[in-house]
């Protein structure tokens, strides 16, 4: 059984995975890119699952030096299209999920569409 995936990617400039990467908007923000924080189960949900494993993303940043977390908050995601909706957030719960987990230490920046408009 799965509980949660996450996908992330290390965009520091020191990083060899930018020399794999090809996209220009990539290879120009420093940081960590969380694109998917999801848990499966919708029983597990409001658990704090999600934000267990958000703060060791947050935990990784700082130990590598990221600047920041830059997040992909869209909650109607196609990802998310074959998911149950219980207890899922709605998309202002998301970003206010995610601005509650900007520190001094690591300042979280949320993109909320598909043309990377940030909050």
């Amino acid at each position: 059984m799965v509980l949660f995936s996450m996908d992330f990617h290390n965009n520091r400039k020191n990083s060899r995975f930018l020399n794999i990467i090809q996209s220009s908007d990539l290879k120009s923000f420093e940081g960590i890119k969380l694109e998917l924080l999801y848990v499966h189960d919708d029983s597990d949900r409001k658990k704090g699952l999600a934000s267990y494993y958000f703060c060791k993303l947050r935990e990784y940043a700082i130990q590598v030096g990221a600047k920041q977390i830059r997040v992909k908050a869209i909650a109607d995601d196609k990802k998310f299209k074959k998911g149950s909706k219980f207890n899922a957030l709605n998309q202002k719960e998301l970003e206010n999920f995610y601005i509650k987990k900007d520190t001094p230490e690591m300042v979280i920046k949320i993109y909320c569409n598909y043309n990377n408009s940030q909050r």
